[in-house]
């Protein structure tokens, strides 16, 4: 089926629908299944948020580019503007915060809101003690399992290893007809997001709180994504190759952002406390494991010279020996300034995305997920 539109596809997507069940619509609401990873792009090339919402602006918004903001500025309790480049920039209602999950938390702690003790370390006045700024980080680790393929099988090598002279090449194809190897780097790839029953059970299940337990429950909820046609860091040519990422869900383990120093300009620290919930673990070594079952399905199998990339063994230690050996972050980082009710003292904003305990300021990004989505 997928052949026809996309030979480099060959015939994976439909194997993978011995083992997983279809999804024509990943973002209909219910992800759980395989789909082809959908992508937001224009006229061949990837179109981001900023093409598509700033390139014709509004009169109403001004973009000052090179400003860093380097704190909000206060009357009292009350937000009315910021700090960019020594120079204060004036609010006429409210101030409103949008600089990710990393650097918002750090913005309201040089800015004096935080936990008070952390500010007073850095030597920052207190302007409002708020103990949840910089706590409750959630973020996404994933890996990749690679298989060496047969060489008449389906493949995608990578491009990004490929010789100076190759890229050159497909450069100079690519701006001359918008064809060749560029024209599908990365596209399309297999995505899926897999419900497991058998990571939702165990000790270390049992050991969450009822919360999550409802949480990790719910029907369109995956436990893990797999993706695959994807380019290897790991692998150089001449090996034709199959890499499958896997991504763990349901993370537990809630990390950190706080200060090196008072200076705007140092860089924070993050600590995304990974893999330190037991569940975490069950979880991800789990993952694995039913991800490398699916490989072995005889339709995959078949194609398949040798496993390149992956645990030594298929025990729980192994798996986790591969997991803290390879995994990186997702870079889906979230809930460092989470939304909550006045009751719950990691919460930092109410349902109005309002700031707890002062006025005129505002957090619209994904710090302020309560947990990762």
């Amino acid at each position: 089926m997928t052949a026809k539109w996309d030979p480099t596809f060959g015939d994976f997507l439909d194997k993978t629908l011995e083992y997983y069940p279809r999804n024509y619509d990943h973002n209909s609401g219910n992800p759980i299944g395989i789909a082809v990873c959908q992508q937001t792009t224009h006229n061949g090339r990837r179109a981001t948020a900023a093409e598509a919402f700033l390139s014709q602006r509004p009169e109403n918004l001004h973009i000052m580019t090179n400003s860093a903001v380097t704190k909000v500025v206060f009357q009292g309790k009350r937000a009315v503007g910021v700090e960019v480049n020594g120079k204060k920039i004036s609010a006429l209602e409210e101030t409103i915060l949008s600089a990710g999950a990393v650097d918002t938390p750090k913005l309201l702690l040089l800015s004096g809101i935080g936990p008070s003790h952390d500010l007073h370390s850095c030597n920052i006045p207190l302007a409002h003690h708020l103990p949840g700024v910089g706590k409750n980080l959630r973020d996404r680790l994933f890996l990749e399992l690679v298989t060496i393929q047969k060489p008449e099988c389906h493949h995608r090598t990578a491009y990004a290893d490929s010789s100076p002279e190759q890229m050159a090449e497909a450069r100079k194809q690519w701006a001359t007809d918008q064809t060749g190897p560029l024209a599908s780097y990365y596209l399309p790839q297999t995505i899926g997001f897999v419900r497991s029953e058998a990571i939702l059970s165990g000790e270390a299940y049992a050991t969450l709180g009822e919360v999550s337990r409802e949480g990790l429950r719910g029907k369109t909820k995956p436990t893990y994504e797999i993706i695959s046609q994807a380019p290897s860091s790991s692998m150089l040519p001449p090996h034709f190759y199959l890499a499958t990422a896997v991504a763990f869900h349901g993370t537990e383990t809630g990390g950190s952002i706080t200060l090196s120093s008072s200076d705007p300009n140092s860089a924070p620290l993050i600590d995304p406390a990974f893999l330190t919930h037991p569940f975490d673990r069950h979880l991800a070594i789990h993952s694995v494991r039913e991800t490398l079952a699916f490989l072995r399905t005889p339709s995959l199998a078949k194609d398949q010279i040798r496993l390149a990339a992956g645990p030594k063994g298929e025990g729980d230690e192994e798996i986790l020996d591969y997991i803290r050996a390879t995994a990186i972050s997702m870079w889906h980082v979230c809930s460092t300034a989470k939304m909550g009710k006045p009751s719950d003292a990691s919460a930092c904003v109410d349902t109005d995305f309002k700031v707890f305990g002062v006025e005129g300021l505002r957090v619209v990004d994904m710090s302020v997920a309560p947990f990762l989505p």
